[in-house]
């Protein structure tokens, strides 16, 4: 399982964004596309990736640093949501091991569910 940045944090951008679309469209196609191109280089620069009894957390895109720890160490997985996240259900996940070492996935699609299956995985 890969958790990466969703997509679904466009929708709050743009939706506040559309008073700049009446003032200034070029401008408001400039900022959309920006934050776009954004997101997409953030959703390949940096992933949580879940495999069999192993997480990983992988940055980078030229000079790639991988983390890693064993289910067996985790000790807590925690997931923050703003009101408009929840909204849009996108959030955090949050998992902390024994020796202090976080791995983050930000901004995921229905973070409840990975949650819910992550604790399930861990029998935390």
């Amino acid at each position: 399982m890969k958790l990466r940045i969703s997509r679904k944090v466009l929708i709050p951008i743009v939706l506040f964004s559309l008073p700049v679309l009446i003032i200034q469209p070029i401008f408001f196609i400039f900022l959309i596309t920006f934050f776009v191109i954004f997101i997409e280089v953030y959703r390949v620069y940096k992933y949580l990736e879940i495999e069999g009894e192993e997480i990983k957390e992988k940055k980078g895109i030229f000079k790639i640093e991988i983390k890693r720890t064993n289910f067996q160490k985790v000790s807590s997985i925690k997931r923050v949501q703003g009101p408009i996240a929840r909204f849009f259900k996108y959030g955090d996940i949050i998992i902390k091991t024994l020796e202090g070492e976080v791995f983050e996935a930000k901004y995921v699609s229905n973070p409840e569910n990975i949650e819910e299956e992550l604790k399930e995985r861990l029998k935390l």
